[in-house]
């Protein structure tokens, strides 16, 4: 046994870990000890501070700020934008937002994540947005964002 092997965050970071006998991934949802977020914090912290996000919210009288001033700290909150740690179903989405999580959803999902060449800045939109009838039903603020640039990052010009 290795000092640097933690097996508890090799068992979560496998699924393994289970409250019940089928895997639920907001049920069975681990967050990070200050340990493991540390160590993938600082493991990452060169490609962090090259690709490193402006953040920009706006406030309820559309002044947009510099920072996340005008994101709710009160949920129910669905994050809509092109990034998760939880499957897009509707089933998670139904289980998340009564709780009064902030629930980040990427409408496009691997489609979007992993397009083909030539559709780099192209949409993958579902063609029924079902999540703004559940959000709605929940009374949950939906908040839209965007990365720009994401589709360039890994491109031969820049590196």
């Amino acid at each position: 046994m290795e000092g640097s092997i933690d097996l508890v965050t090799i068992l979560k970071g496998t699924s393994y870990y289970r409250r019940r006998k089928y895997h639920n991934y907001v049920s069975d949802f681990i967050p990070p000890t200050p340990y493991e977020a540390k160590e993938v914090i600082e493991s990452n912290s060169l490609i962090t501070a090259v690709t490193s996000a402006v953040m920009l919210s706006t406030l309820e009288d559309r002044t947009i700020v510099k920072g996340l001033a005008g994101i709710p700290s009160e949920g129910p909150v669905l994050y809509v934008g092109v990034m998760g740690a939880v499957p897009v179903a509707p089933s998670n989405l139904f289980k998340l937002l009564p709780s009064k999580s902030h629930v980040l959803l990427y409408p496009g999902g691997m489609r979007k994540a992993l397009h083909r060449k030539g559709e780099e800045y192209k949409l993958f939109w579902p063609e029924q947005s079902e999540f703004v009838r559940m959000a709605a039903r929940f009374g949950a603020k939906i908040v839209p964002f965007v990365a720009v640039g994401e589709d360039d990052l890994g491109e031969d010009s820049l590196l």
